[in-house]
Order: C-alpha cells, then sequence, then structure tokens
C-alpha cells in the first residue's frame, strides 16, 4: 500500500466516526425535545402518574415515586396548563456509550412563567427523563 493511500484510511475512518457521533447527537436530541412535547400534553392532561411511570428511576432515585407525582401536581395547580414554550438551551453530553441531552426552556402557563430544565438519558433512540427542574418565582409566590 503507498502512502497516500495509508494516509487516506485513517482520515475516511476519522471522518465516519464523526459522522456517526453527529448523527447520535441530533438523534438524541430530537427525541429529547419530542418527549418535552409528550411531558407537556400529559402534564396539561393530569396524566403526572404517567409522566413518572416512564421515566427512567434516575428521576425518582432517593425519594418515593408518589413525591415526584405530588410535585407535578403542585406545579400544574398554581400555574395551570402550560401555554407555550421556548427553548433558551441544550446541550448533549456522551460518555461511555451514554448520551445525556440537558434542554432548557422558558415555558408561559396559565398563571405564570418559568424556566424548565430536563435532562434526559437517551437509550435505543428513545429519551427517558431522569431530571426536571423549575425555576419559577409565580410558584413560589402563589
Amino acid at each position: 500500500m503507498n502512502t497516500k493511500a495509508m494516509l487516506f484510511v485513517p482520515a475516511v475512518l476519522s471522518l465516519s466516526v464523526l459522522i456517526c457521533g453527529c448523527s447520535g447527537i441530533t438523534q438524541g436530541t430530537n427525541a429529547a425535545k419530542a418527549q418535552i412535547v409528550v411531558f407537556h400534553q400529559q402534564f396539561n392532561a393530569g396524566q403526572f402518574d404517567a409522566i413518572v411511570s416512564s421515566a427512567d428511576p434516575q428521576l425518582y432515585k432517593g425519594t418515593e415515586k408518589s413525591k415526584v407525582v405530588d410535585l407535578l401536581f403542585v406545579v400544574n395547580r398554581k400555574l395551570g396548563k402550560v401555554k407555550s414554550t421556548k427553548t433558551i438551551s441544550w446541550r448533549v453530553q456522551s460518555f461511555n456509550l451514554d448520551t445525556m441531552v440537558y434542554v432548557q426552556q422558558d415555558t408561559q402557563f396559565d398563571t405564570g412563567t418559568g424556566t424548565e430544565s430536563f435532562v434526559y438519558r437517551i437509550a435505543n433512540n428513545k429519551a427517558l427523563l431522569v431530571g426536571y427542574h423549575i425555576d419559577s418565582q409565580d410558584l413560589i409566590m402563589r
């Protein structure tokens, strides 16, 4: 094999790995964003148990599932249904074949606003909720 061909093979392999990695990141981000839509649909329908039951067990590690359900119920009771959202930031982190997607959204509810933070683990092209946080003065003051 000549020298030019030997240099070409590693370059092609590197490019292939880069393309596959980017594809996984894009698919993971799209899967997480699609799951946020489902989360908000279930939230608006009062299906808090369904949200928690379909989540990764990491979501309620160290507490009871019912406490997470109660938290979502209180957010819904105080702020109402989700009217609109806008993604303000997102990032993807992959380590040892474990991909996590972090998304922050400014959310308008019926009676207030908040910044929601979602963390999804990507497993078999499916996004599983592992973290949810809401920062809202309206939630605290009501």
